[in-house]
């Protein structure tokens, strides 16, 4: 029986009254989930039998029937989007960010398997199978007789004492949550269990491979801030090697001789095949030197110090991911995400740059509020902002910010300059990112409310200003300037169920669109200004 298995972030709980799982933030639920019903959904509607958190932000990533699990005869199927036909269109809906199977997004129904990985919306699940073959524990035994054995020697007291102690370095470790009070343990741990070790410190390399000091200590002082290591013994440990010990320094560098450094010991931090640091010692002022027998110790803290820097590091891109989600579509923040691990810069900050700027809004939505309740009115709020975020991120645009029932989107920037991303015409993206909005949204609601609610939208090219704007305690990744003033002004003047475009929108389209001309209209803080109008 397969099943699925939660991150360390989430976890399952099973709700009787609902008969279903839900699933929940932290660890206080259940990290496995058998796979026992078929068909099995998955997404934010209540009749999903796993149900995805709902806010706001997760609207932008999640869909109410995001994907299903099937099973067919001895295997298993994953299937993006619903099962069943939407109200909305009377047809299964693919989700809005896509579901992806290691990595790869899916276009089609594929066979899972244990060891599978499965991505849906900010969260990553595991395949697993409950049934797995029980581990021989006989041929087990042979085969770590075959070995050779590690042994310690007898008169070996202080490596022996090294691990006895190492349960009390992991209880310490597991009630620090700052990573680098972590680190600072495991150093301090190391200046009080190898005699030899002096200084002590944890290296990293900026993207172009310039080592520096991201934490350092000092026996019996503590933390160094001013840390000078020695770049001679850096050099001397290629990135395939295991270890570099050296008892005594036969040809001494200038940093050496400055340091007065006689011994030193350096191991490599990895962590997924990649190089994250160098666990590094030194022996100052003839204290004495590294021996054979610290080199078993050194490994398990090098391995424990890794396993804390992968797990920083794999915390920095969720967040990455997650916060990138409510602008961008799933193909540019893979992208994002791939290129942050390789710590290649993604600039958030503020640029200036060429792009198209798409307003969409409800006519007259303070009527339709007037006459309603709160929760009839986020009865058409949550789906309409979903198929907006849908249009804008399936075109190639990113989401900008809701306004009330206003939605903003920006077409042809984005925070990374990759070879792989499409450099479209944002003008024609934006259109038909427009056209598709207005006929999902008139056909819903005149399924959904009985008579069609009629949208306006507006669309402006030009430059502009984009990035994190505001301050340290409200930052926003938004565009600002007079293209996005005029964008606003156009949704404002265009007539129901279509699109108002202005001039420089309509030089660029090339005739794509059948564009009718729509005379000059007076635009506060802009004058006269040329329109042209696109039907739905």
């Amino acid at each position: 029986m397969l099943q699925l298995l939660a991150g360390d972030s989430f976890s399952f709980v099973w709700q009787d009254k609902r008969n279903c799982w839900i699933l929940e933030e932290g660890g206080a639920g259940k990290k496995v989930l058998p796979l026992r019903q078929s068909p099995f959904s998955i997404g934010r509607a209540p009749d999903c039998q796993l149900i995805l958190p709902n806010s706001e932000a997760l609207c932008r990533t999640t869909s109410r029937w995001h994907c299903h699990l099937l099973q067919r005869e001895d295997r298993w199927l994953v299937m993006d989007g619903s099962l069943n036909p939407v109200p909305e269109t009377g047809q299964p809906k693919p989700s809005i960010s896509g579901t992806f199977l290691n990595d790869r997004r899916l276009w089609n129904p594929e066979s899972i398997k244990p060891g599978d990985a499965l991505k849906i919306g900010p969260w990553g699940f595991r395949i697993d199978d409950s049934e797995r073959q029980a581990v021989n524990i006989d041929r087990l035994l042979q085969r770590l007789g075959e070995e050779p054995p590690l042994v310690i020697a007898e008169g070996d007291t202080g490596t022996r004492m090294g691990f006895g102690s190492l349960e009390e370095l992991f209880t310490k470790l597991y009630r620090i949550k700052d990573s680098d009070e972590c680190l600072a343990a495991i150093l301090n741990f190391a200046m009080e269990k190898i005699p030899a070790a002096q200084v002590a410190a944890i290296l990293t390399f900026a993207p172009d491979g310039t080592p520096s000091a991201r934490l350092a200590w000092q026996k019996g002082a503590g933390r160094l801030l001013d840390f000078r290591f020695s770049s001679g013994l850096l050099q001397s440990l290629p990135a395939d090697r295991a270890f570099l010990l050296k008892s005594k320094i036969q040809d001494i560098t200038k940093s050496q001789i400055e340091q007065n450094i006689s011994s030193g010991l350096l191991i490599p931090l990895r962590g997924r095949n990649e190089r994250l640091g160098v666990f590094y010692m030194d022996n100052r002022n003839h204290g004495g030197s590294f021996q054979e027998a610290d080199l078993y110790l050194t490994n398990a803290l090098a391995n424990v110090a890794a396993l804390q820097l992968a797990l920083e590091r794999q915390a920095y891109l969720m967040r990455v991911e997650q916060n990138m989600q409510q602008y961008f579509g799933p193909d540019v923040v893979r992208l994002i995400v791939e290129s942050s691990r390789q710590g290649k810069p993604v600039s958030l900050g503020v640029k200036e740059c060429e792009a198209t700027v798409f307003f969409v809004d409800i006519q007259e939505f303070s009527a339709f509020c007037r006459d309603r309740s709160p929760l009839e009115v986020s009865e058409l709020l949550n789906p309409y902002f979903e198929m907006a975020a849908e249009a804008i991120q399936g075109q190639g645009g990113h989401v900008d910010k809701f306004i009330g029932d206003g939605v903003m989107g920006v077409f042809g920037s984005t925070p990374i300059d990759d070879p792989r991303i499409t450099r479209a015409n944002h003008a024609a993206q934006a259109i038909r990112a427009g056209k598709q909005m207005i006929e999902r949204w008139t056909k819903w609601t005149a399924t959904r409310w009985g008579a069609a609610i009629p949208l306006r939208v507006g669309i402006n090219s030009g430059r502009l200003v984009l990035g994190n704007i505001g301050f340290p305690g409200r930052i926003e990744y938004s565009a600002l300037g007079d293209t996005v003033n005029l964008a606003s002004r156009l949704e404002r003047l265009a007539q129901p169920n279509s699109i108002a475009v202005s001039e420089s929108t309509h030089r660029m389209l090339g005739g794509e669109f059948e564009c009718a001309y729509g005379g000059e209209a007076q635009v506060r803080g802009f004058g006269p200004v040329k329109i042209w109008r696109i039907a739905a």
